[in-house]
């Protein structure tokens, strides 16, 4: 019997599709040709592009746009977490101040942002103090000199940035375990141990992607470092650990991503404290021996010594 292969059309029909326009990109890029002022040149003219390209200003540009991007991806992520956990708060009011600021900094164009941060508020509000509320002024800025192009870009870029960031960190916690949140409960940290030192670091290894995981991951299994739940076991707050110092190891479970997950803390093995040593009265003459028995029976736990 011959096996015939499946065969699939549309894919070859789709790779002459894609290949057609490929071969259609690169011709316009770099062999069609275009008649301006009666000369027949490049279309896009490369060799003016390359002339251009690392001119002062924008050479200029490009460092400016790096400051820029530094710092509203540092003060995004601050505002973004700030948010995230007023968001995530039983309070009201905490929670619907940072609803607000989402919702209007994410519904906003960032061009009209930044329009505002340099011509608007300059607009509003020719002078800005510093002062006590509806009180005595301390201090006053002309606003056309504080707020500069630079300064305008940053503070519209770090707002909107920071809206978009408070998303993607509340949704990071949501999706940590419940069981990390219960195993560092029971080794007692507070609330805001907790948020710093077990939710943010298991929040963000979420947000990396797999390949810079599994590098972390590897380096982890080679030496702890302060977001590991072995190192957080062993530096509590406090001076003496919640457990009475009986000796713990974190217990920990990969999950379907081989991710290391806390799930509490247990003995350590071979350092089980011993049982009280007590001598059990001694039956009477004739007693059998499973009577003798009966008095440890199987309800009774004793743990080995070391």
């Amino acid at each position: 019997m011959t096996i015939v292969p499946v065969r699939h059309p549309w894919r070859w029909v789709a790779s002459v599709v894609i290949l057609v326009f490929v071969a259609m990109l690169v011709n316009t890029l770099l062999f069609s040709h275009v008649v301006r002022g009666g000369v027949r040149e490049g279309r896009f003219q490369w060799g003016v592009v390359g002339h251009y390209l690392f001119v002062t200003p924008v050479l200029r540009g490009i460092e400016v746009t790096l400051e820029l991007t530094v710092i509203a991806m540092i003060a995004g992520v601050v505002i973004g977490i700030l948010l995230a956990v007023m968001r995530l708060s039983p309070s009201r009011l905490l929670s619907g101040a940072a609803w607000v600021y989402i919702w209007f900094f994410r519904g906003t164009p960032v061009l009209v942002q930044l329009f505002f941060w340099y011509l608007g508020i300059a607009y509003l509000y020719q002078h800005l103090t510093l002062g006590v509320p509806f009180g005595p002024a301390l201090v006053t800025f002309n606003s056309n000199t504080l707020i500069t192009t630079f300064v305008a870009g940053a503070l519209g870029l770090s707002f909107n940035e920071g809206a978009y960031m408070a998303e993607i960190v509340r949704a990071g916690i949501i999706s940590v375990d419940e069981g990390q949140s219960e195993a560092a409960a029971s080794l007692g940290m507070s609330k805001r141990q907790m948020l710093r030192r077990i939710i943010l670091p298991h929040r963000q290894r979420d947000d990396l992607d797999a390949q810079d995981h599994v590098t972390r991951l590897h380096h982890r299994r080679r030496r702890p470092f302060p977001g590991d739940p072995e190192h957080r076991l062993h530096h509590l707050p406090g001076g003496t650990p919640p457990h009475g110092g009986k000796p713990l190891v974190p217990a920990l479970h990969l999950d379907h991503d081989d991710r290391p997950v806390l799930r509490g803390a247990v003995l350590r093995p071979g350092l089980r404290q011993a049982a009280p040593t007590h001598t059990p009265p001694a039956a009477p003459p004739g007693t059998p021996p499973h009577t003798e028995r009966s008095r440890t029976g199987a309800g009774d736990r004793h743990l080995d010594p070391p």
